[in-house]
């Protein structure tokens, strides 16, 4: 009743549905599954979309606002840890792992660690690597490399919008090209 339906997809598959009308358009909000929720949890459910409705909020764009807002408060260190926790099973070198992690918490946790992972910008990379660029040029690049791939999960996690920042061809509008800091090592090894 009141736009509470049972969806049954298969003998196995059973989910809450409530359907409203919203501008004229019929609009279906999933509840969530009939095994997590009995039929007193779905009312409880619908009767809470129902008062957003009532409020004049679509209950369907409340959720994914919600949604968006949380996932754009995960930090960097956190989704860093969490890229990790993803990818190492498939890096085959286990100094790799460890070097992984090590740098990122050497250089870039300390600086942009705590920020938002959708706040970390061309400026912020640059703040985290610049340092080390001169001196370390492997190793910064290698740190460039790991914010990049951090950044890229992120957005592709829906936890930032955009271009990524840690992209060699921003960077490289800041910093002395890799190319330049070789013909640099080579001069001084010979003299």
């Amino acid at each position: 009743g009141g736009g509470l339906y049972l969806q049954v997809t298969s003998a196995t598959n059973r989910s809450w549905l409530l359907r409203y009308q919203r501008r004229g358009h019929a609009r279906w909000m999933g509840l969530g599954s009939a095994r997590e929720f009995d039929l007193s949890e779905a009312r409880e459910r619908a009767d809470a979309a129902r008062q957003k409705l009532r409020d004049g909020i679509d209950p369907i764009d409340a959720r994914k606002a919600g949604r968006v807002a949380k996932a754009r408060a995960i930090t960097f260190e956190k989704a860093a840890l969490a890229y990790f926790t993803a990818r190492q099973r498939k890096w085959r070198n286990a100094n790799y792992r460890v070097q992984f992690l090590s740098r990122l918490k050497a250089h870039a946790f300390p600086k942009i660690g705590a920020l938002p992972v959708a706040a970390v910008d061309v400026s912020l990379v640059f703040e985290v690597i610049e340092p080390i660029w001169l001196a370390k040029a492997k190793s910064a690049n290698s740190l460039r490399a790991q914010i990049e791939s951090v950044l890229e999960w992120a957005t592709t996690q829906g936890y930032r919008d955009g271009d990524n920042p840690a992209a060699l061809e921003y960077i490289e509008n800041f910093l002395p090209s890799s190319k330049y800091l070789r013909e640099l090592a080579l001069k001084q090894t010979i003299s």
